[in-house]
């Protein structure tokens, strides 16, 4: 009788180390060093128990010492497991290696499991079933077999192999109870916050061309800026134009470029947009398919200043200033608030 693999849905902060991880080949959770190296641990739960009456365990909250535990001890070498990159919109899916601490590890996450990684999927390709079933507020839980089963399909074109034996799918539905469990006791705004964002960029990417234009201009006016949108053709990099005074005679005036794709925006389009500012202007780069890293880096030496939005940057800053947008913006997104308990 063998174990049917398990599929974990493992996240980094706000999904910001995935590239990292991806190139590494490695997922990992900090915590600031929470609990030490769990080597010798192989029950989350005991592992939970010793390290909550310890003076370093006292530091943390049951639920972040519940997680580490959890990746430390029960993933297997060979479960699969998902990570979210969300300034590109994708799943990363590989599958899972053996568990190490590392005390001095990059971005401060010693708690590290390798992974062969298989590849890389879009948040749009996914069921809406699917994206719903992987906004769990935890930083470790195990995905449903629904959702496990169609991100294994669209990555490998496989189905993945049926349970051999009802023992599996009844752990799996036990743990599925611990995690919506936690989630309800244990539930952070910030975290609930996060799965917000997803769905408003979902909506975002719902958009075509034009909206999204009109959609980053309504935000710069929100911000107190007037801002000219570039009528439909050829506009050389101008989608659109930002100043104070709305004719661009008032510094700053921030000219916008704006790609609505899946596709990552890479360094010879920065290099682009940066050949038609002019030495008193401000850029701004607004992509719905993120950026690579090599674009980053053309970004940040740019001359003038490029500043780079992706969707989960725009996501934000449309929250931030919702309030303020007019009537238009607010017709392309509809959004509403939501009051949290201080």
């Amino acid at each position: 009788m063998t174990n049917t693999p398990k599929t974990w849905m493992i996240r980094s902060p706000r999904g910001t180390f995935a590239e990292d991880w991806e190139e590494i080949g490695i997922v990992a959770i900090g915590y600031g060093g929470i609990g030490g190296d769990m080597s010798s641990f192989h029950d989350w739960k005991k592992a939970v128990d010793h390290f909550v009456h310890t003076t370093t365990g006292q530091r943390w909250s049951k639920n972040q010492l519940w997680q580490v535990a959890r990746f430390s001890t029960e993933p297997r070498e060979n479960d699969r497991v998902i990570t979210y990159d969300t300034g590109r919109r994708e799943y990363l899916y590989g599958l899972l290696g053996n568990y190490r601490f590392e005390a001095d590890s990059k971005n401060n996450q010693p708690h590290i499991r390798e992974v062969k990684w298989q590849g890389r999927i879009s948040r749009d390709d996914l069921s809406k079933k699917a994206k719903n079933g992987l906004g769990a507020t935890l930083t470790i839980f195990t995905a449903r077999k629904d959702v496990a089963d169609e991100i294994h399909r669209l990555i490998t074109g496989e189905s993945p192999a049926e349970p051999e034996t009802s023992l599996a799918d009844n752990d799996s539905v036990q743990l599925d109870r611990e995690d919506s469990s936690l989630i309800l006791s244990n539930g952070d705004f910030d975290e609930l916050n996060d799965i917000a964002t997803e769905q408003i960029k979902d909506r975002v990417m719902c958009l075509d061309d034009s909206e999204m234009e009109h959609l980053v201009a309504g935000l710069l006016r929100a911000m107190g800026y007037k801002t000219r949108v570039s009528p439909v053709g050829s506009d050389r990099g101008r989608d659109v134009i930002a100043s104070p005074d709305g004719l661009g005679f008032e510094h700053p005036r921030i000219v916008v470029e704006v790609k609505h794709r899946r596709n990552a925006i890479s360094a010879p389009d920065i290099r682009s947009l940066s050949g038609a500012l002019t030495p008193t202007d401000r850029g701004l780069f607004v992509s719905t398919g993120g950026f690579t890293k090599d674009a980053r880096y053309e970004a940040d030496r740019a001359n003038p200043p490029i500043t780079l939005l992706d969707s989960d940057e725009l996501v934000q800053l449309l929250t931030a200033n919702y309030e303020n947008t007019d009537p238009q913006t607010k017709a392309l997104v509809h959004l509403k608030p939501l009051y949290w308990p201080a």
